[in-house]
């Protein structure tokens, strides 16, 4: 979002979301989308993560973290963050959604079904990305432009 706007000299907004195992020390977090390595696509980050917690058989909380940053022209910047926490499933559950790899994998907490499981709009009701965007947008709504 700064190189963005620094650029463009427009507003920029940007996210980032990861997920956070406990039994792996927060791994892989910032990393989830290339952990498993390069080209390792969707199904290779179930395997490995699946494969990295092979002998975890407790503890197996994790949480989602979003952050979405907004940028101005004039360089202020606010960040506004998402949490859900939940565990890891030893087995995959549900449908994949495109390069979101972990919803077989993760059932928030108070949930029976994984967000694999999940319809679109039950998930997007508990998204930690849709969380941090909700509250970008009531602070954009609170702004005098």
């Amino acid at each position: 979002a700064r190189f963005v706007a620094e650029k463009t000299e427009e507003w920029a907004v940007a996210d980032d979301s990861g997920i956070m195992i406990d039994a792996l020390g927060g791994k892989p977090g910032v990393f989830s989308a290339r952990w498993a390595g390069e080209g390792a696509g969707d199904e290779g980050l179930v395997r490995h993560t699946l494969e990295q917690m092979k002998d975890v058989e407790e503890g197996r909380g994790a949480y989602f973290h979003s952050v979405v940053a907004l940028v101005s022209p004039d360089r202020e910047e606010w960040t506004f963050e998402g949490v859900i926490g939940g565990q890891v499933v030893v087995t995959p559950r549900g449908t994949p959604r495109p390069k979101l790899a972990y919803d077989v994998l993760f059932q928030p907490l108070g949930y029976d079904k994984t967000f694999g499981q999940m319809s679109d709009e039950e998930k997007n009701a508990l998204s930690h990305r849709g969380q941090a965007f909700e509250k970008l947008k009531t602070y954009l709504k609170s702004r005098k432009f």
